[in-house]
């Protein structure tokens, strides 16, 4: 008979959307459960703080490029004077300004860069095809950078973990074909074997006080089986409601 058990589980990988800005969120433009698509705007931090800063880099370093410009003209015209008319010192201070303004314009165009990046980061999108999922926020929240926002199931990765029984898993491979069966309706969807648990936890054995093994007392008359998880991949999901969380049956043919 083939293998089979009645407790899988229906998976699916999950994008945590966290802010890379601090704000109130200005724009709000989905709803808890949505469909949404990669790429898709998903809500608008204020940008006004971040759009003044990039402003102000950006006057900053015009200033330093009409300062470098000035200062080029003057080491360029000192250098023609002779020593008489200017000292070995004047010369090397108009150099050493020259140079500390270019590290200066330097700088002011990383900052700009970095302005930009955060300007661009307050408009939060969906990394992936999926269903919004953990939605509290409201326009008007205010936002910190690095908190988690909301979570996206992303619909292109949904998987079953099987676990079966170890007394089952003697003709269990990868690449063997398997059914799934939904219990919320019935369907049955086809997938295959991607891989096998290669380790479960073993919950009558723990380090004591003495960094010795410390096995629990059992009951030889019961003994239950261990189960093993089975990562099986689904085919031809398309239209399928899926839930993740919810459970199924697994056939896998040996």
């Amino acid at each position: 008979m083939s293998p089979w058990t009645r407790d899988g589980r229906i998976r699916a990988e999950v994008s945590e959307i966290t802010a890379e800005v601090s704000g109130k969120i200005e724009k709000l433009l989905i709803v808890d459960n949505q469909e949404v698509k990669k790429n898709e705007l998903l809500l608008v931090v204020d940008p006004t703080d971040y759009d003044i800063k990039l402003r102000e880099s950006e006057i900053e370093l015009n200033e330093l490029i009409v300062q470098y410009n000035f200062a080029k003209s003057q080491l360029a015209r000192r250098s023609k004077l002779s020593q008489v008319a200017i000292s070995k010192e004047e010369l090397e201070d108009a150099k050493s300004r020259l140079d500390s303004l270019t590290k200066k314009i330097e700088l002011s165009k990383v900052k700009i860069e970095k302005a930009k990046l955060d300007l661009s980061r307050t408009e939060i999108r969906s990394p992936v095809n999926g269903f919004i999922t953990n939605l509290n926020l409201r326009k008007g929240n205010y936002i910190s950078a690095g908190a988690p926002l909301l979570a996206i199931i992303d619909e292109d990765s949904y998987y079953v973990i099987a676990y079966l029984e170890e007394t089952k898993m003697r003709n269990v491979a990868v690449d063997n074909n398997v059914t799934v069966t939904l219990y919320s309706n019935n369907e049955e969807l086809k997938g295959k074997v991607q891989s096998i648990g290669r380790a479960i936890d073993d919950n009558n054995s723990r380090t004591g006080n003495q960094l010795l093994e410390n096995v629990e007392p059992n009951y030889p008359w019961v003994r239950l089986a261990q189960r093993v998880p089975i990562k099986v991949s689904l085919n031809n999901i398309d239209g399928v409601h899926l839930i993740p969380g919810t459970t199924c049956t697994v056939f896998i043919e040996d």
